[in-house]
């Protein structure tokens, strides 16, 4: 017989049963089912997947590489101005500031 712990008490002992019993049977952690149940990717589901695990986080783009790639060209817009700065703040922090025109704001939360 395999020992067990006595320091468990019923109610620990009825949630392991109800936990196990809620395994489905011949359950397979890899299934596409189960996978896309917890919110995963399968590698057979991506189209570049050579691509995706090549990316380096390093490669996401900043506030400041936005706003180097914005082109504002107001030219003929009656009353436009040209974007000169792109800011991500909060929405506190953005009411606590005298916007202007040349700015554009991103709100982030």
């Amino acid at each position: 017989m395999a020992d067990y712990n006595s320091s468990f008490t019923g109610a620990q002992i009825d949630a392991a049963i109800t936990k196990v019993g809620g395994i489905e049977a011949g359950a397979d952690v890899t299934d596409t089912a189960n996978v896309t149940t917890a919110g995963a990717l399968m590698d057979s589901e991506v189209t570049n997947l050579a691509d995706v695990k090549a990316f380096d986080p390093a490669d996401y783009a900043t506030p400041a590489d936005i706003a180097n790639m914005v082109e504002s060209d107001p030219t003929g817009v009656t009353g436009a101005d040209a974007i000169t700065n792109i800011i991500s703040l909060t929405t506190a922090e953005y009411g606590a500031i005298t916007p202007d025109a040349a700015t554009l704001y991103v709100i982030k939360d």
